[in-house]
Order: C-alpha cells, then sequence, then structure tokens
C-alpha cells in the first residue's frame, strides 16, 4: 500500500513523463523531400536546404515505414542540393578517402557504417561533406539560416 506523500510523487510524475514521451514524437518527425523551394513563405522556417561538397556522393530518402523493412535511399544529394521539410531522414554515403588522411599504397578500407539517419531543422542551409581525416564518416554541417528569415 502506497503511504500519501509516495501517491502525490506519483500523480505530479504523470504530466511530466507524459510530456517527454511527447517531446520525443515530435523528434522523431520523418522529414519529406521536396520538389523544390517552398511556393508558400510560411512554409519556409520549416523547410530547409541541403548540398553535398563536390567530390563526395550522397543519397536520402525518408525513414523506412517499418522497422523491418530498408528500402534503399533514392535521392542523391547533389551540390546544386535540394530542399526538404524539416525532420529525420535516412542518410547513405560513400565517405572512402580521407582528403587529409596520410596516404598508403594499397590501403584496407575497414569496416565501417556507410548509412545513418540525421535530423534537418528547418530555416536553416546545410552541407554535407566527408571528413577530411577519418574513413566512412559523414559531416552535416550548419552553414546558417535560410535568407529572409
Amino acid at each position: 500500500m502506497l503511504d500519501r506523500g509516495t501517491a502525490i510523487a506519483a500523480i505530479v510524475r504523470l504530466p511530466l513523463l507524459a510530456a517527454l514521451l511527447a517531446l520525443a514524437a515530435c523528434a522523431s518527425q520523418p522529414g519529406l523531400i521536396l520538389a523544390g523551394p517552398p511556393a508558400d513563405p510560411t512554409d519556409l522556417p520549416f523547410s530547409a536546404f541541403l548540398r553535398a561538397s563536390d567530390a563526395d556522393y550522397f543519397w536520402l530518402s525518408t525513414p523506412p515505414q517499418s522497422s523491418h523493412v530498408l528500402e534503399p535511399s533514392d535521392t542523391q544529394v547533389t551540390k546544386q542540393g535540394l530542399w526538404l521539410q524539416q525532420g529525420v531522414f535516412y542518410l547513405e554515403f560513400e565517405c572512402y578517402s580521407p582528403k587529409k588522411a596520410p596516404q598508403v599504397a594499397y590501403p584496407i578500407l575497414p569496416e565501417s557504417a556507410d548509412e545513418t539517419t540525421l535530423y534537418i531543422k528547418g530555416g536553416r542551409r546545410y552541407l554535407l561533406s566527408c571528413d577530411e581525416y577519418r574513413i566512412g564518416k559523414a559531416v552535416l554541417s550548419d552553414l546558417g539560416p535560410l535568407p529572409g528569415l
């Protein structure tokens, strides 16, 4: 049997737990790949622009609908860039030749993940690049707010 103090503490914690669960659900909202810049200026704070560095290869897709089905990423991120609606995305990349790493005659590529998830926040400009020193690491750089915000 609970005493009065324990019961009150449990009741106070329930709204806090519900609020934390709601925040977690918002943070995992899937993003959307847009056909172009938002037509309505009021959508600009929820949209972002993402481009890739010149010599790196990246593919982007929305997260799979089921944890049991992994679909390949189908939209290549180029240096011309693409527009996104904020949210979570699935990223595949080819980062096998770090530009500033010591060069070896016959490199043995270590096993590394070539996919990850990332969160894109609306109202921002981003640049995707490969880490200059490490194999198998993609870097997402925030270039600042979109013009007009």
